[in-house]
């Protein structure tokens, strides 16, 4: 008994063809899970009724930007940055003797640690390009 697969000429390969799978997930078919709910509603949970931890929540989060934003640059990319430790340093640093030396409101502080690491930056970006 002889397949339509074997009336092909022996050295060719038959290649079945099925059609191409359509993109109908949406957030309203239930893309999100419980889980993944809870993981962005815990948080704004504990901002809400545990306002004696905040400052703590706040560098929990800061650590976990600075792991996600390292694990993305070195899974994706593969660089091993030790730069980017320095800049979150200088950053630090930065608000720290701030803070050290009477300077208590926080947002001002937070921009001063964004812009702290710009001096470093371009001193090393000029240094290597020379």
């Amino acid at each position: 008994m002889t397949t339509p697969r074997a009336q092909h000429a022996p050295n060719s390969i038959a290649i079945e063809r099925s059609t191409p799978p359509t993109a109908t997930a949406t957030v309203a078919d239930g893309r999100w899970r419980r889980v993944e709910l809870m993981f962005w509603l815990l948080p704004l949970a504990a901002f809400f009724l545990l306002p004696g931890y905040r400052v703590l929540g706040s560098q929990i989060l800061i650590v976990g930007l600075f792991a996600l934003s390292l694990d993305l640059i070195l899974g994706y990319a593969g660089i091993v940055s030790l730069g980017h430790a320095a800049f979150f340093g200088t950053g630090a640093y930065a608000v720290g003797l701030a803070a050290k030396y009477g300077w208590s409101e926080p947002i001002s502080a937070l921009a001063l640690g964004a812009r702290s690491p710009a001096p470093s930056s371009a001193f090393w970006s000029c240094a290597a390009m020379i």
